[in-house]
């Protein structure tokens, strides 16, 4: 029995691999990443060319195409991602359950005995890993690899602190019995504040995306199709002010300077959503969804 080294490694295709087999998905990783390329592809050229049929502007129609493809390929990878994480949080959510059941078994139990009785228990998702480490043990592997095997495929720190606890316990041989429920009590505070931290993280990030990628280029882009439907640039029969050419030039300023704000903002928000969530690469994903969201949306505000 092969130990971690036969599971996914570090590469894009296995994690991908990794959560689709966690989440119970259908398919392979190449079979996912196929589709998501094909469907992008088809509502890319769909939406450029609704784009280009309103707007008659190459730019418009490459941005609306960018927009598509990428929240299609982004969102179908972060629904993916949303069950994974959905899956670990309410597997992390029974970890102090786990433990405090942990620390009440007699010190002369077996581990696999433990193992077993927490395989039926009622932890859900939980109890499944516990089942599958329970079955590779049966298969000839050891405690102590089926449990890290388990941590592996879950990528918590929760459960890993748990697994790490009870495969101490299990090697030393030592009374545990109260460290598991002090680690159990200590995880219970700590998640305490950590749902209160998210949440109010939430609230910044979601405030943030939606500024930068629909409200702030929708203003915009209202504003500059109300001017070019009052006609102003030809209004020379009001003979005021700035000629047609003079208008027309400040016009043309002014959209280029409402695309450079967009850019700017969604850049911005990308770099300070993922400075919130302590992971800087973040920003050129969220800069990726962003700037071509909030473009289409200036684009389509214009035709309003």
């Amino acid at each position: 029995m092969k130990g971690k080294g036969a599971l996914p490694g570090g590469n894009f295709p296995d994690k991908i691999g990794l959560m689709l087999r966690q989440t119970n998905a259908k398919g392979n990783a190449g079979e996912f990443l196929r589709g998501i390329l094909v469907c992008a592809i088809a509502l890319s050229a769909f939406a450029s060319a609704l784009a280009f049929y309103l707007s008659q502007s190459a730019f418009y129609a490459l941005s609306a195409a960018l927009a598509s493809a990428l929240l299609f390929a982004f969102g179908r990878y972060f629904l993916l991602l949303y069950k994974f994480e959905m899956r670990r949080r309410s597997i992390e959510g029974a970890v102090p359950d786990l433990l405090l059941q942990a620390s009440i078994f007699p010190e002369s139990a077996e581990a696999i005995k433990i193992i077993e009785y927490l395989s039926n228990a009622d932890y859900g998702a939980l109890s499944g890993e516990f089942r599958k480490a329970l079955a590779e043990i049966r298969k000839g592997a050891s405690v102590e690899t089926a449990l890290k095997n388990m941590s592996f495929r879950n990528k918590s720190k929760t459960l890993s602190r748990a697994l790490e606890l009870i495969i101490q316990g299990y090697n030393s041989g030592a009374k545990m019995s109260k460290i598991f429920r002090e680690a159990a009590e200590d995880m219970l505070e700590t998640r305490g504040i950590i749902r209160e931290r998210i949440a109010t993280m939430t609230i910044e990030k979601y405030t943030l995306i939606l500024a930068g990628g629909i409200i702030v280029p929708l203003v915009l882009g209202l504003l500059v199709g109300l001017v070019i439907k009052l006609d102003f640039v030809q209004a020379d029969f009001l003979q005021i002010g700035m000629g047609a050419m003079e208008r027309r030039a400040l016009l043309s300023a002014a959209m280029l300077a409402n695309q450079l704000y967009i850019a700017e903002y969604a850049l911005l928000a990308s770099f300070f959503i993922a400075n919130m969530e302590n992971n800087i690469k973040k920003a050129v994903i969220y800069a990726c969804i962003m700037m071509p969201l909030s473009f289409a949306v200036y684009m389509i505000a214009q035709v309003l």
